[in-house]
């Protein structure tokens, strides 16, 4: 348990004793040692059907500068980003998590995907925007081989990326 009452056991570690990744039924509150956040209500998807993510590049880069200031915030304390434990949102954040991993910590797709590796409950995959039944599944696994892919080929550079600019031309 933290200093907030919350069972923590079940945090992915991403930075050993700095950065955590879990699933929270409610917020908690902020100790002197931990800080908690969240973006279940500030990133989203605009679905067509029933497709719930994963969410752009748009919002993978606003959530990779969001972690960047919270971390040179964070002096020593630890961060906890969580989710919901909504299916959709959970799939999403931990996306997020895991690009962060892969963007920012430099790591490579199975590096950053190897703590979700036995998770329960597993994420749910996200479908295709179609009517209908959804043909296929898109793992977490797959966006990150798919976004290192785009890194290695120089179609996705993670400093040139103008937020802005593409959040302009999403609309």
């Amino acid at each position: 348990m933290a200093g907030t009452g919350v069972d923590l056991s079940t945090a992915i570690e991403f930075v050993k004793d700095k950065l955590y990744f879990i699933s929270l039924k409610q917020a908690p509150n902020d100790t002197a040692e931990e800080h908690f956040f969240s973006v279940d209500d500030l990133l989203h998807y605009e679905p067509f059907f029933a497709d719930f993510g994963p969410l752009h590049l748009g919002n993978t880069v606003r959530f990779c500068q969001i972690l960047d200031e919270k971390r040179k915030q964070a002096e020593n304390r630890k961060i906890y980003f969580f989710s919901s434990h909504d299916g959709h949102k959970r799939a999403n954040a931990a996306c997020l998590m895991f690009l962060y991993a892969l963007l920012r910590l430099g790591r490579s797709a199975e590096e950053a995907y190897a703590p979700l590796v036995g998770i329960y409950p597993p994420f749910i995959p996200f479908r295709d925007a179609s009517f209908g039944i959804s043909t296929y599944n898109l793992t977490i696994l797959d966006c990150l081989r798919g976004m290192q892919r785009a890194v290695e080929h120089g179609f996705f550079q993670y400093d040139k990326f103008d937020v802005d600019e593409y959040e302009h031309y999403e609309r």
